[in-house]
């Protein structure tokens, strides 16, 4: 009796040994388990994105010009001056001019009708900014009280306020394109003015149409200037906007009023801006890898206060 109880618990010993290799051997072979990531399902808003590079550029640019052949002076003035409506940027004393025949003398009065049209019809453009920017102000106005009760939804006060900034920009535009004609009627008239005069009268100075900031200086030292040189370039740093080329397949899908987030500018915080104009129009780049692609110009417009971004 003894020796078959001793059997018996031999035999389940070696059934229990051979149970655990048979185990052991099927977890070494199988197939191991996939790991995935487990989150909870919530309902959020899916948002889309399309990253592109872009650049800085200033919207409404001018160009200052000799308006006369003579002898200028030095340019004081460097890139990154501020200077205000009026304030003298350079200073050209007139060489001997002949006089005009009746041939010259009916082409520069032409210019100059012409010029006094353009500031017309720029003052006309003004007008009819400054009409927009007062009814898209009006129409903000009558909206956020809607808004603040929920008569109306939240895009369409964001719609309200982004025409207002459209406006406010155009208007600015409209300013400084008045201020433009009306420096182009002063050149024309200052043409005709200095008709006949010798060398060594008295000096003409060019003063700056607009409250703009020197951007270039493309002529610095003293000497003698054509009519129509290039001197400077001033700008108007409050327009600046950035400008992204875009695949053609992501700008079709781009309006005008979209939000734009803008990444690694060089500061600490994300700016925040709206899609003003995209252009009709594109162009074929050829990219890193060699292919070519069609590409479309973005304009960006930039949101908040000044200082946040005044690095750019």
């Amino acid at each position: 009796m003894t020796r078959i109880s001793w059997l018996n618990r031999r035999n389940l010993v070696l059934a229990l040994l051979a149970v655990l290799v048979a185990a052991g051997l099927a977890l070494g072979f199988r197939e191991p388990a996939p790991l995935v990531d487990a989150a909870d399902v919530v309902r959020a808003p899916f948002r889309v994105t399309i990253e592109e590079e872009g650049r800085t550029r200033v919207k409404d640019r001018y160009e200052v010009s000799a308006p006369i052949a003579g002898q200028i002076a030095r340019v004081s003035l460097e890139p990154g001056d501020r200077v205000a409506p009026g304030a003298v940027l350079f200073v050209i004393d007139p060489l001997l001019s002949a006089p005009l025949d009746a041939r010259a003398r009916a082409q520069a009065q032409a210019t100059l009708a012409r010029a006094e049209s353009a500031l017309q019809a720029s003052q006309t453009q003004m007008q009819v900014e400054q009409a927009r920017a007062a009814l898209a102000d009006s129409e903000l106005a009558r909206l956020r009280p809607l808004a603040a009760t929920g008569h109306v939804s939240a895009a369409a006060l964001d719609r309200a306020q982004s025409e207002v900034r459209t406006a406010a920009a155009a208007l600015r535009s409209a300013r400084f394109a008045v201020d433009v004609a009306r420096h182009e009627r002063d050149v024309a008239r200052a043409a005709l003015s200095v008709n006949g005069t010798a060398a060594g009268s008295a000096p003409m100075p060019v003063r700056s149409p607009v409250d703009a900031t020197v951007l270039k200086r493309l002529r610095q030292s003293e000497g003698t200037v054509q009519a129509g040189a290039a001197i400077l370039t001033l700008g108007d740093l409050d327009s600046l906007e950035i400008e992204v080329d875009v695949l053609s397949p992501d700008a079709v899908r781009l309006q005008p009023g979209m939000p734009v987030e803008v990444e690694r500018w060089g500061g600490d915080t994300t700016l925040s801006g709206r899609v003003r104009r995209i252009e009709p129009s594109g162009f074929t780049k050829v990219s890193a890898l060699g292919v070519e692609e069609q590409r479309v110009w973005v304009y960006v417009e930039l949101d908040g206060d000044r200082e946040a971004w005044r690095r750019l």
